[in-house]
């Protein structure tokens, strides 16, 4: 397995940080985890003896030092993560909500199955993505195409092996998964211990 640190792309959306990252050489790893899904794990991921589990904490403490470091931090301050792994069968999806008492949420996807087309279906479901939504009330009202305010979501179709990063006041909704086969992610927010000078 790679402890490799990787280049991560960070934008700004909206007014908030965000991180996407395709994790190299998630394979292996990755496998590992979904094997303790299938043993019936669920809650305190992090706190289970497993390499998958040790390589994917290395992975978001890096992703979480790269993030605060782009919010303004000059020193990282000292910070806690809890996680789950999230399985959504046929039709399940995640409501919309944030993550609140955290200051950042995030989620790695493990397995996601391809969304394919069904019959009647509306063709702007976005089935199996996840989407984010502007915190800022009514920003968007008046908004015109090419406006910077103009989108006020961002969607995403999950695959194998994506990290996310984002501010856990921000509103997300997983759509509902079409195919016969489970999606599978470990989710996590991230809490703060102490704070930190910041730019």
């Amino acid at each position: 397995m790679t402890n490799k640190a990787v280049e991560l792309e960070i934008i700004k959306l909206w007014s908030s940080v965000f991180l996407e990252k395709d994790v190299p050489g998630y394979e292996e790893p990755t496998q590992r985890l979904v094997a303790l899904v299938e043993r019936g794990f669920s809650e305190g991921v992090f706190t289970i003896e497993d390499p998958g589990v040790a390589w994917l904490k290395r992975q978001i403490a890096h992703a979480v030092e790269a993030y605060l470091r782009k919010a303004g931090y000059l020193h990282v301050p000292q910070w806690g993560a809890r996680g789950q792994f999230a399985v959504h069968q046929q039709g399940d999806f995640r409501p919309l909500a944030n993550q609140p008492g955290a200051q950042l949420a995030g989620m790695y996807v493990l397995s996601w199955p391809s969304q394919h087309d069904r019959a009647g279906e509306r063709d702007d479901g976005l089935p199996g993505y996840v989407s984010f939504y502007d915190p800022r009330v009514a920003m968007n009202m008046n908004a015109i195409k090419r406006d910077p305010y103009h989108g006020y979501h961002r969607s995403l179709q999950p695959r194998a092996g994506l990290l996310l990063l984002w501010p856990a006041h921000i509103s997300y909704f997983v759509h509902p998964n079409f195919s016969e086969h489970p999606a599978m992610r470990v989710a996590f927010d991230v809490r703060l211990h102490s704070g930190g000078p910041k730019a």
